[in-house]
């Protein structure tokens, strides 16, 4: 069973630091907010970040983290209706969502 192909209750709820980039290539566009959030907030030590309420309110946050590509960051911002943010130790994961919720892209920041 590939992860496309899970229900909900089936996605790995610690899928490690290092698996969610993998993860979150292979779910696109099928996962929805909640499992998404479910999965990442599951793992110890991360937490949700509030959703910046501007383009500079983004900027600001990116650039507390030198590996983040704030103009690409912003730019899909710009494309994808919703925005989720969660730090995972030193990296922040910027997930877009759809109209519908569905995970449509991502990036890291990291420092």
């Amino acid at each position: 069973m590939t992860t496309l192909d899970m229900h909900s209750d089936e996605l790995p709820k610690t899928a490690g630091l290092k698996q969610w980039p993998e993860l979150l290539d292979q779910v696109h566009g099928s996962m929805r907010k909640m499992q998404v959030s479910e999965g990442i907030l599951a793992e110890s030590g991360n937490r949700a970040l509030p959703t910046p309420a501007s383009e500079d309110e983004l900027r600001r946050l990116i650039d507390q983290y030198p590996r983040g590509r704030v103009d690409q960051i912003v730019a899909k911002r710009r494309k994808w209706r919703d925005l989720r943010l969660f730090e995972a130790r030193d990296v922040v994961y910027i997930l877009y969502f759809d109209e519908v919720g569905a995970l449509q892209d991502y990036e890291l920041a990291s420092r």
